[in-house]
């Protein structure tokens, strides 16, 4: 879009707000590159049960919607930002109309090309999103904001590559040891598995929709509760011993 530049205050504000505009805008691309190529792959990854990639694309640009339109009333126009704001409910349309032909047993299925897009125009919510302005008041640390927000797809995503690498697999090779499939493993049904995951989606996405408004006692209450939710869940998929 016009006007967006890549800079660590876009994502990592108490970082870029410290450091020159030059080295900002210089650090940012790879920085804001990176997060764009892990957010895409962690959508993409988590696409391994029927329903499961545009439910939490659904819910995802649900609070990334209510983000936005709290961010505007910070701003100085009460519209906010149009283009994320469209962008938000495009995507949200897109997912909830898609999702009763692809809930379990699924009749349509969405494809490395359906995740990938959908994990490509999340990061980019992302980025067109600013989490830190003092002059809005929106404070340092919610550079946490995006991170709950998409917490649940990053843990899958890094949670995967950890468990191949210490294995001794390629990190890129498939297999079936995604979040969801050590759910099911673990006695869930697919259903049930994938409600999981929902409503752990929704309840980081809950934490990161209050961060804005709290100081930093709150803010660091809501990430250690956001960094439980994800411990109890890292429990739970591995009780009774881990499969290779």
């Amino acid at each position: 879009g016009v006007g967006v530049r890549p800079n660590l205050t876009q994502l990592f504000g108490f970082i870029g707000w410290r450091l020159d505009p030059t080295w900002n805008f210089i650090l940012g691309i790879p920085v804001v590159l990176f997060f764009i190529f892990g957010a895409t792959n962690s959508l993409n990854l988590l696409d391994g049960l029927d329903g499961l990639c545009a439910g939490v694309t659904a819910i995802i640009t649900t609070a990334f919607m209510l983000l936005a339109l709290m961010l505007a009333t910070w701003g100085h126009s009460p519209v906010g930002d149009p283009v994320r704001l469209i962008l938000c409910l495009a995507m949200m349309g897109a997912a909830l109309g898609f999702l009763p032909m692809n809930r379990h047993p699924a009749r349509i299925f969405m494809g490395d090309a359906g995740s990938t897009v959908l994990g490509f125009m999340l990061a980019i919510l992302t980025v067109r999103t600013t989490f830190y302005d003092p002059a809005r008041g929106i404070k340092p640390f919610n550079f946490f904001v995006p991170l709950l927000v998409l917490a649940i797809p990053l843990y899958d995503l890094l949670s995967v590559i950890c468990r191949r690498i210490r294995l001794g697999r390629q990190p890129w090779l498939g297999d079936r040891q995604h979040f969801s499939h050590r759910l099911v493993q673990r006695g869930l049904g697919p259903r049930s598995a994938v409600l999981t995951i929902y409503l752990a989606t929704a309840a980081t996405g809950l934490s990161a929709l209050v961060m804005p408004q709290v100081g930093w006692l709150g803010g660091a209450a809501l990430f250690a509760q956001s960094v439980f939710i994800i411990l109890i869940i890292a429990v739970l998929e591995h009780a009774g011993g881990s499969s290779p």
